[in-house]
């Protein structure tokens, strides 16, 4: 299913805890590991993440809290641009019976 057409003046949606967490860690973990690919990188973050104890996903899961009321607060105060029209997903063509 194609993805649905975005205002481009709409706000964009907060990231997760755990994008917060690997923007931080990602230059730690990439100059532990100089030789991985951006695959090997992105499994060697999972696994790391998975490792942390909940006491430490907290202040990540808090950040992403604050700024999912920061863009909810956004969004009610958002108006859609005059003209912009939501394309939504596209129909498929009828087969014709008589083909």
């Amino acid at each position: 299913m194609p993805k649905k057409a975005r205002d481009p003046n709409q706000p964009k949606r907060p990231q997760s805890a755990y994008f917060l967490w690997m923007n931080e860690n990602r230059p730690t973990i990439k100059a532990a590991n100089p030789e991985a690919s951006i695959g090997e990188l992105g499994k060697i973050m999972g696994k790391a993440w998975g490792a942390l104890t909940d006491a430490e996903k907290e202040p990540y899961k808090e950040q992403q809290l604050a700024l999912k009321e920061e863009y909810d607060e956004a969004m009610k105060n958002f108006v859609p641009t005059e003209g912009w029209e939501d394309a939504g997903p596209k129909k498929k063509k009828q087969k014709d019976p008589n083909m």
